[in-house]
């Protein structure tokens, strides 16, 4: 007897060669084509929970690599403004050293007599009312910034005995360098040699282009 019917991968088909089925026959295909169904449904859920999940795990590696980009771009930014940022530092020191040497080229051709008045005039606010001034410098320096003294302060350096005249006393120090000119009152010691002011300007020029 050839078969009544046959289930497939898809469908449940009468064959051909059988018109007529008998009741048990019948009811086994009803009850084959009700697990075909159920079997197609299942396969189906598990085709929908399948592409759900390649899906899901796609759009987490895209994230994922986002995030990587991100961290990547995050660090070539850094390390392009870490690179920029000594660019700049190297090219504050470039400026600081042209207009240091400038100064100094210009500084060497001046009488240093003047370069001391100025350095004077700069802190006599801060040691106008002092007791008494001490000024140290090199030995060689002496004659210039006595006479720089004189200019700037003569009332001080005509007498030492009134009240309103602090006494103002010259000391040569052979330690300290020909650019370096120590200023010591009661409260506290003054750097205004050339030295300082250029360290002054280095710094003031670093500040500037920052």
């Amino acid at each position: 007897m050839g078969l009544a019917f046959l289930i497939t991968s898809e469908n449940l088909q009468i064959l051909s060669e059988r018109k007529v089925l008998k009741q048990s026959e019948y009811s086994a295909l009803l009850d084959a084509g009700s697990l075909l169904s159920t079997a197609q449904t299942e396969r189906q859920r598990i085709l929908d929970e399948a592409q759900q999940g390649y899906e899901r795990k796609l759009r987490e590696g895209h994230a994922q690599g986002v995030e990587q980009g991100k961290r990547e771009y995050a660090q070539q930014a850094c390390g392009a403004a870490l690179d920029a940022a000594r660019t700049l530092d190297g090219l504050r020191e470039t400026i600081a050293g042209i207009v240091v040497k400038a100064v100094r080229t210009i500084v060497g051709e001046s009488d240093p007599r003047v370069l001391y008045e100025t350095a004077l005039r700069r802190i006599d606010a801060l040691v106008r009312e002092e007791a008494f001034l001490v000024v140290r410098v090199a030995p060689a320096c002496r004659e210039a910034v006595a006479a720089a003294l004189q200019h700037v302060w003569p009332e001080r350096m005509a007498s030492v005995t009134p009240a309103a005249t602090p006494p103002i006393r010259i000391v040569t120090d052979s330690r300290l360098s020909e650019e370096q000119c120590i200023v010591e009152t009661p409260s506290g010691t003054l750097d205004v040699g050339l030295d300082a002011q250029i360290d002054a300007l280095r710094a003031a020029i670093r500040q500037r282009t920052a």
